[in-house]
């Protein structure tokens, strides 16, 4: 049936399907619901339905004068159900049917659509409260695996995407009423709630999950009566919460926001909060001045428009309170199943900006979304002034300020990079200096230079020698943050576990502790960041990284390599090649007695094996180690101009010679991040490991002498690399002289 009525391309053809009311006895058929792949089907074949739905064609299925709509009521019965398939095609079908412009089906909806709306509601809160339950079970384990907590957060998620669609329905009555519901009855009851001390809650969130979900909402939902009022209960510098019917204290939210930044994870959903709210395009610009959040670019913009026009003399048309600064009003109500309230206040204490003043010579009028609840409260609208302290925009600077001055590596790079993000969009403008006071100033470049000093005792140490790789591998890391990308992630907000695997290869094949080594990662991503926030301020772009480094030999893996009598070819046999460089797998660690047990085993079975077959030539040209096969004789009859790889070119007045033999690249390994070392029991075998990558290999020369020749010309190749990065990054740490590494 989906098929036939999905391929009726005949108006007609449909009308003459749809009568005689056998739909709708197909709709109401009672069909085994046990089989799941029945229910699958039939929903399906509603959400088809609906979508033929339209002015003309509801007369089929919704009944005027029996006032019934099967296709409608049927459907929303499913719309928990556990399969996510079933409850998205609900979600559908209820969107098609709200938006059928029929006045008769809108008077039965408007009937009946506040208790789906209810029932919409109360799941979206049990989901809330699945969430932070299995956050917490996540955050507990030192485990990668999140797909169970991702699936979860998506269909919150989902949830408030549904919610945004049902907004966009062109019915304004309908949307405040669930506005209104939902406000009440989650939002601020549950996910407010939750961020509040003393708050009795049986399905109370973690805060973590609560902000994360406030963040949410301000990334999706693009409603302004649901937006702003949020928002005003949030940020209003005179927003105060009030708990318990109306006999507990009143909270301040900005001021427990401020006490959040002090914890890594808190932090970091905090920013996320604040970021997607200023980000969000329907915010009232009034409101973001008023609670001082308002980006200093769109802070410039709205003072030039202010001077250019005067719009705004007859009253801001976007004013969902209607009153001004000061109003008051009861956003959860008293009911069994939640046995407390929020009573959110705004008193006026300082002078009115010039858009409230504005606003306050007109007769206030209630809320067209949340009135005021008594008139006891109307009359507490002014008065109890809170005297001179500093606003939330400067305590929260100071506070993220503050943040970057902390030396103890405590905050991660992402939180680091949000409070970052955070600081452009309240200080920075495209054509104007950064507005920052004396304090902030100094805060910033106190930070900047203990970080410096930080690296250049990392530097001298003993992560002297792995410094350069350890460097280049953090910032190449350390991309440009994805807003979008890490507010739709939820395993950013769980604790970092340490990852030993995570750390570069370098430092778990160096002589560093695992702990020390993830210490000099953290200290490098704060100087990355700090870095990046300096250059902003002073407008300037980055010319000094990445690192650069000197011209290296554009030779590839199975590529011919011409010899000539000039190259220094020396012979080897692999005793074993762990991994290709171009692999991110790290090789199994051994300890030394099992490494000299592999070694004598390699030993052997090279020697039970065709020798010829073992056979490597081994060479460096800049900035690479070439592992050759066995080279063979050119036939310059066949081969007129042999190959040629980009090598270093020789200097004037040098005699070229012609290449005689040619051989084919095995591997070329990066040389500044090669490590090489003697065998303790056979001085003729060169254990070679590339730190930067998997590449790990057991060189056997036929003499002890060509072993130490070929380390030779490794060490001269590593260190011709490495002089001109070392030379660039004692200038970057502003170091004149060469540090002695221990």
């Amino acid at each position: 049936m989906s098929i036939i009525i999905e391929n009726l391309k005949s108006v007609d053809s449909l009308y003459f399907f749809l009568s005689n009311d056998h739909i709708n006895n197909m709709i109401t058929h009672a069909f085994d619901f046990c089989d799941e792949e029945t229910t699958a089907q039939y929903i399906s074949f509603l959400k088809t339905l609906s979508l033929k739905l339209d002015s003309k064609s509801v007369h089929f299925f919704f009944n005027e004068e029996e006032q019934t709509f099967p296709l409608f009521t049927e459907a929303i019965r499913w719309f928990d159900y556990r399969n996510s398939m079933v409850r998205i095609a609900v979600r559908v079908l209820t969107l098609n049917v709200l938006k059928v412009e029929d006045p008769r089906l809108q008077d039965y909806l408007r009937k009946r659509v506040e208790a789906y709306f209810e029932s919409v509601v109360k799941y979206t809160r049990k989901q809330c409260f699945a969430l932070s339950e299995l956050f917490l079970r996540h955050a507990a384990k030192d485990n990668t695996n999140h797909c169970g907590l991702d699936l979860r957060f998506s269909e919150v998620v989902d949830m408030f995407y549904y919610m945004q669609d049902l907004f966009s329905v062109n019915w304004d009555a309908l949307g405040r009423s669930f506005c209104k519901l939902f406000l009440e009855n989650c939002v601020l009851s549950q996910i407010v709630g939750s961020l509040l001390h003393g708050t009795v809650l049986e399905d109370r969130l973690n805060p973590v999950v609560a902000l994360l979900l406030l963040a949410q909402l301000f990334s999706v939902i693009r409603f302004p009566p649901l937006v702003n009022t949020l928002g005003d209960t949030l940020f209003h510098p005179d927003a105060q919460l009030q708990l318990h019917d109306g006999d507990g204290a009143l909270v301040s939210l900005t001021g427990t926001l401020l006490e959040f930044l002090a914890d890594d994870l808190l932090l970091f959903a905090s920013m996320l909060l604040l970021l997607a709210f200023v980000k969000n395009p329907v915010v009232d610009k009034t409101l973001l001045e008023e609670a001082s959040l308002l980006p200093f670019q769109k802070t410039k913009t709205k003072h030039l428009l202010d001077f250019l026009t005067d719009t705004n003399e007859d009253g801001d048309s976007n004013d969902i309170f209607g009153g001004g600064s000061g109003h008051a009003f009861t956003v959860a109500k008293h009911s069994q199943q939640h046995p407390w309230c929020i009573r959110v206040r705004f008193e006026s204490n300082s002078p009115p900006s010039p858009a409230s003043a504005r606003r306050s010579d007109k007769t206030p009028s209630p809320s067209p979304l949340l009135s005021p609840s008594s008139d006891d409260d109307a009359s507490a609208l002014f008065g109890l002034p809170l005297g001179n302290k500093p606003t939330f925009y400067e305590q929260l600077l100071d506070a993220l300020f503050d943040t970057l001055d902390n030396s103890s590596n405590r905050f991660r790079a992402v939180t680091l990079q949000l409070v970052s993000m955070m600081i452009k969009e309240l200080v920075c403008a495209q054509d104007a200096p950064p507005r920052l006071t004396a304090k902030q100033k100094s805060v910033l470049a106190k930070a900047y230079r203990a970080s410096m000093k930080q690296l250049q005792e990392m530097l001298c140490g003993k992560a002297g020698q792995i410094f350069i790789e350890l460097f280049e591998h953090v910032h190449r890391s350390l991309k440009s943050l994805d807003f979008d990308r890490v507010i739709t992630a939820p395993e950013f907000a769980l604790p970092e576990p340490f990852d030993f695997r995570s750390l570069p290869l370098l430092v778990s094949r160096s002589r560093l502790s695992p702990e020390y080594g993830a210490t000099c990662c953290k200290t490098i991503e704060r100087f990355l960041v700090l870095r990046d926030l300096k250059l902003t301020f002073e407008k300037r772009k980055e010319d000094t990284l990445p690192l650069k480094a000197p011209e290296t030999a554009k030779i590839a893996k199975g590529e011919p390599f011409p010899i000539d009598p000039s190259i220094q070819c020396i012979p080897f046999r692999l005793l074993s090649d762990n991994g290709d460089p171009q692999h991110s797998l790290p090789p199994p660690t051994t300890s030394p007695q099992a490494e000299q047990q592999d070694l004598q085993q390699d030993a052997d079975a090279a020697t039970a094996a065709d020798a010829d077959k073992q056979h490597r030539f081994m060479t460096v040209v800049p900035g690479l180690l070439l592992v050759l096969g066995n080279p063979t004789p050119i036939d310059m009859a066949k081969l007129q101009q042999p190959p040629q790889p980009q090598v270093r070119p020789s200097a004037p007045g040098t005699r070229v010679r012609r290449p005689t033999k040619v051989a084919v690249v095995e591997t070329a390994v990066p040389l500044d991040t090669l490590d090489v070392d003697c065998s303790d029991e056979r001085p003729n075998v060169l254990l070679t490991t590339s730190l930067s990558t998997t590449w790990s290999a057991h060189m056997d020369f036929l003499e002890p002498n060509l072993a130490v020749i070929a380390r030779q010309l490794i060490e001269k190749g590593r260190t011709t690399v490495r002089s001109s990065k070392n030379a660039q990054m004692l200038h970057l740490l502003g170091i004149d002289a060469a540090p002695k590494a221990s």
